[in-house]
């Protein structure tokens, strides 16, 4: 979707809501919140592609990699981003 290519991130807020993970502590910076804003209008993208197909408008995004590259915080931008 040529509309997404344009997207521009918002303004984040100070506080960026995370998983309640015993024994965890995510913190976001700058790395998270660019990787993130780098993803975004691709994922969205892709996103109506598959609602288009799936009948349902429903979709499952999933956040993977290797230990310690970012994946929480990723997912916690990208949580705010898609709200």
């Amino acid at each position: 979707m040529q509309e997404f290519k344009n997207w521009k991130p918002p303004v984040l807020p100070k506080e960026i809501e995370q998983a309640d993970v015993p024994g965890s502590k995510v913190v976001i910076t700058e790395y998270h919140i660019d990787r993130a804003g780098r993803i975004f209008p691709d994922l969205l993208d892709e996103i109506e592609k598959v609602k288009s197909k799936n009948g349902n408008g429903k979709v499952v995004v999933s956040v993977s990699g290797c230990s310690g590259v970012g994946k929480s915080g990723i997912a916690a931008v990208l949580f705010v981003l898609f709200k």
